[in-house]
């Protein structure tokens, strides 16, 4: 048996009863099969604008090959109350405490350039051999390695880049 447009439903929501017939039901239904008809091609022509700007040579390659040109990253400062991740992988420092980072990626990686000393390292620092490196020429680099929420494995540093 079909349903006809005179068929009454009863409906509860949130406790209160509603009479809603089949026409009124069908109609509710076909704009909703409408707007997402609308949403699907407006998906869809995003995603085809954005596979034609992946073959820009402003885009990553995805599936490896030959990539050219530079990526620039901006070298943000630490501070004594500041060392936030989530702003960068580049970062400089003068002679203060290094503060433990915060907003820290497991995998994440980059460089640290240190412009005078003495530096010294909050405990999330791990050095090779244990032990923070002594600097005595400057600008001095070290590179850095997140492994996870509370540890940063450092790698060697790289004293008097001139």
């Amino acid at each position: 048996m079909a349903l006809q447009n005179s068929d009454i439903f009863l409906v509860n929501r949130s406790g209160t009863s509603y009479k809603v017939n089949y026409q009124e039901l069908n109609a509710v239904a076909q704009q909703a099969l409408t707007n997402a008809a609308t949403a699907q091609a407006a998906a869809e022509a995003a995603q085809a604008t954005a596979d034609a700007a992946g073959g820009s040579s402003n885009a990553l390659p995805l599936a490896g090959g030959t990539m050219t040109g530079a990526i620039v990253f901006t070298e943000r400062t630490i501070t004594t109350a500041a060392f936030d991740l989530s702003q960068g992988n580049m970062w400089t420092c003068g002679a203060i405490t290094v503060p433990n980072p915060t907003n820290m990626v497991n995998g994440q990686s980059g460089i640290i350039r240190i412009t005078s000393g003495p530096v010294v390292w909050s405990s999330f620092f791990k050095f090779p051999g244990g032990a923070a490196p002594t600097i005595s020429t400057f600008p001095s680099i070290i590179p850095y390695y997140v492994q996870s929420s509370s540890v940063i494995l450092l790698g060697s540093l790289t004293e008097g880049i001139v």
